[in-house]
């Protein structure tokens, strides 16, 4: 990452190592390193442990949220949970983030997540639904119970899934993100958004949002389906 000026420079993670070792590395103006940080430097216990692993690597930064803030000289990241962490570009030190600092960062970066929920790329409108959640935007609540409605598709394979027979199915990922978001925003406040137009969904998504309705506090996936289907024959 390159502030606007030039003036200084953030490395994130090693090559195929991502998450092990140094994470983030602050470099000033001249080239020479501010500070280095490792993820247990930067991610509390119960952060690390809900992140993804694989046998390589430690997804840390999926979903994340990476930009400096001017005047302040100031370098941030907010996880895809929501949790903010701010660096000072003249000392390479953290920031503790107070609430004044961290509503004053929520209130510069929520206009632009706004905005891209209406944008007429499919990938800024997913950016944009991510970074509502993140920022814990209740007040686009609404627009994202719209997006419950988006028409755009795409196609995803199955294969060896216990729930779901092997092919090809049709899904709506900008809806799917739209649920996701609300789930993190509303927790069991979002079942009802969620659970209306099932019947639009081939046997793939319904799992996808029996588990979704089931993380946000209501019948477990296996039940609900088992419910819906005896509804709905």
């Amino acid at each position: 990452y390159i502030s606007d000026d030039g003036r200084d420079v953030v490395l994130e993670d090693e090559w195929s190592r991502a998450g092990y070792g140094k994470v983030l590395v602050l470099l000033n103006a001249s080239g020479s390193i501010l500070a280095t940080y490792e993820l247990a430097d930067i991610l509390t216990g119960d952060e690390r442990d809900d992140l993804l692993h694989t046998v390589s690597n430690i997804w840390w930064q999926a979903g994340a949220m990476f930009f400096f803030r001017q005047p302040q000289r100031q370098f941030c990241f907010i996880t895809k949970a929501g949790a903010i962490h701010l660096f000072d570009l003249n000392t390479g030190k953290q920031v503790n983030v107070t609430t004044p600092i961290s509503q004053q960062i929520r209130a510069e970066r929520i206009p632009l997540a706004r905005l891209a929920l209406y944008s007429a790329s499919g990938d800024e409108r997913l950016t944009g639904i991510g970074q509502i959640a993140q920022l814990g935007d209740r007040v686009s609540v609404p627009d994202l119970v719209k997006l419950l409605k988006d028409s755009s598709t795409d196609r995803v394979t199955v294969l060896q899934n216990d729930d779901v027979k092997d092919g090809t199915y049709k899904q709506h990922p900008i809806r799917w993100a739209a649920g996701q978001a609300l789930v993190q925003l509303l927790g069991a406040g979002a079942i009802p958004y969620i659970s209306v137009g099932l019947s639009d969904y081939n046997a793939y998504e319904l799992t996808s949002w029996a588990w979704l309705i089931a993380k946000a506090g209501g019948p477990k996936a296996s039940t609900f389906l088992s419910d819906y289907r005896k509804r709905t024959g």
